[in-house]
C-alpha cells in the first residue's frame, strides 16, 4: 500500500504533528506500508527521502500541489494530519478532501485536535462548520483521545461507517516521540551535575513548547508558593520553546519570560533548549517529578504527556476535561488514574499544583509508585500497534470503494 501524507510541519521544523508523521511512517514501514509527506517548504534540507516539501503557503494553490504529488506517485490513499495552526489557519486545509474526490483518491483525516480555522473576523459558528465539513468530506476520521471521540460520535460518525457516505472513524491515541533512550554512557548523578544539580536539590521538569494552553504560569505560580519552604528546588524547563507554527506562542514565551523576572525564578529555572531525541530522554530522566498543567485538561493527544509516560516520571498534570463521570469510567483508552499514575489537579489552580507537588516531594514512595504506573500505562501506546489501527483503517476505507 501506498500512503501519501500531508503534514503542515515535519522534521526539521519543531512541532508534535511533524514528529507524530515522522514516527508514523517509520512504524508503517514495518508493515509494509510505503510513505511520503507532502509538506511545507520550510521543511527543506531535513534529508529525510520520504518528505516532498513542495508548499510554500497552505492556501487554496496548494489543492493542486498535493493533488499531483499524490498522482505522480500513485497513492492508494491520502492521509492529511490536520492542527489548524500548522496549516496557518488556513480553511483551504478543510477542502482538501473534497478536491481529492475529484480525482478519486480517499482522505484519511487525523484531528489532532479539534481546533478551529480562522475563517473571516466574526466567522463564529461558520468555524466549527468547517471542521465538521473536513470531517465529513474525508472517508477515514482519526481522532486521538476520548473528548474528541465522543464529539465526533455526536456528529454521527462512527467505527462501522454506517453514515450514508460518511467517514469510517476510529479513536487511535498517539504515541511518544521521545522514547527512553538516553545516550550511551547516561548516569544521572552526572547529567544532573552539568546542570548545577546538588545531589539534595529536587528537579521538577517541563517538557514542551510554550502555549498559552500549557499552563506553564500556573506551574511558576506553584513553584514561587513553594520555595520559601523548599530552598533546594529547581525547575528544568526541557524543550520549552516555541513551535515553528503557531505565531502566537512567542506572544505566550514573552509573558512567561515577564512572569519569571516578577516572581524572582530566574535563578531556579533551567533551560535546556532544543536538543536531540537521546539529549530530551536524558534531560526528562535527571528530573525528579514532571509537570504538566494543560489548561485544557491532559489528554493523550499531547505528546509531552505520553513522553512522561515512556520514561516513568512521576507526573502530576490536569484533570482530563468534558468528562461528567469518574475518571476511568466510560473511557475507551486506559485512564489517567489519580494516586496511581499520576496526581491530578485542577486547571488554573495554582495552589492546588503546589500542594500536589509537594505531596509528591515529599514521599520518594509515592513517585515510586506512580513512575511503575506510568511505565504500565505507558504500554498501551506502541507504535506498531498506533501503525496498524492505522493500515487497519486505510484497508476498510479502500474496502468501502
Amino acid at each position: 500500500m501506498r500512503v501519501c501524507f500531508i503534514a503542515g510541519e515535519y522534521p526539521p521544523l519543531v512541532g508534535g504533528l511533524g514528529d507524530y508523521t515522522w514516527w508514523l511512517t517509520r512504524a508503517l514501514k514495518e508493515l509494509g506500508v510505503e510513505s511520503i509527506v507532502v509538506t511545507s517548504t520550510r521543511a527543506a534540507g531535513g534529508h529525510f527521502p520520504e518528505a516532498m516539501p513542495v508548499v510554500r503557503h497552505w492556501g487554496w494553490p496548494s489543492w493542486g500541489q498535493v493533488v499531483g504529488v499524490a498522482k505522480n506517485w500513485k497513492a492508494d490513499v491520502v492521509h492529511l494530519q490536520y492542527q489548524a495552526a500548522a496549516y496557518a489557519m488556513h480553511p483551504a486545509t478543510n477542502l482538501f478532501p473534497y478536491w481529492l474526490r475529484r480525482h478519486q483518491i480517499p482522505t484519511v483525516t487525523t484531528f489532532h485536535d479539534l481546533r478551529v480555522p480562522y475563517l473571516f473576523p466574526k466567522a463564529g459558528p461558520l468555524r466549527l462548520w468547517a471542521i465538521r465539513l473536513l470531517a465529513k468530506g474525508s472517508r477515514g476520521v482519526v481522532v486521538t483521545n476520548d473528548r474528541d471521540w465522543r464529539t465526533i460520535t455526536a456528529w454521527g460518525f462512527g467505527g462501522d461507517g454506517t453514515v450514508a457516505r460518511g467517514p469510517v472513524a476510529c479513536l487511535v491515541p498517539i504515541g511518544s516521540n521521545i522514547p527512553s533512550s538516553p545516550p550511551p554512557g547516561f548516569q544521572r548523578q552526572a547529567w544532573r551535575a552539568r546542570w548545577g544539580i546538588a545531589p539534595s536539590d529536587l528537579v521538577v521538569g517541563y517538557f514542551g513548547l510554550l502555549n498559552n494552553s500549557k499552563g506553564v504560569d500556573t506551574l511558576l505560580l506553584a513553584l514561587a508558593e513553594l520555595l520559601p519552604s523548599r530552598p533546594n528546588l529547581k525547575l528544568a524547563m526541557v524543550g520549552g520553546g516555541v513551535g515553528d507554527s503557531d505565531p502566537t506562542n512567542g506572544e505566550y514565551q514573552a509573558q512567561i519570560l515577564g512572569l519569571v523576572e516578577r516572581l524572582g525564578l530566574r535563578l531556579r529555572l533551567i533551560w535546556t533548549g532544543y536538543a536531540p531525541p537521546q539529549e530530551v530522554s536524558a534531560h526528562l530522566l535527571a528530573c525528579d517529578l514532571c509537570v504538566l498543567p494543560f489548561r485544557d485538561g491532559a489528554s493523550f493527544s499531547r505528546g509531552s504527556l505520553m513522553s512522561a509516560l515512556v520514561h516513568g516520571l512521576p507526573l502530576v498534570t490536569t484533570r482530563p476535561l468534558g468528562a461528567d463521570h469518574p475518571l476511568g469510567t466510560a473511557s475507551l483508552l486506559p485512564p489517567l488514574v489519580h494516586g496511581e499514575n499520576c496526581l491530578l489537579v485542577p486547571p488554573d489552580a495554582p495552589h492546588f499544583l503546589a500542594e500536589s507537588m509537594a505531596l509528591a516531594m515529599d514521599s520518594p514512595e509515592l513517585r515510586e509508585r506512580l513512575g511503575r504506573g506510568a511505565r504500565v500505562l505507558a504500554q498501551a501506546f506502541s507504535w506498531p500497534d498506533i501503525a496498524r489501527k492505522n493500515l487497519h483503517l486505510y484497508e476498510k476505507v479502500l474496502e468501502r470503494g
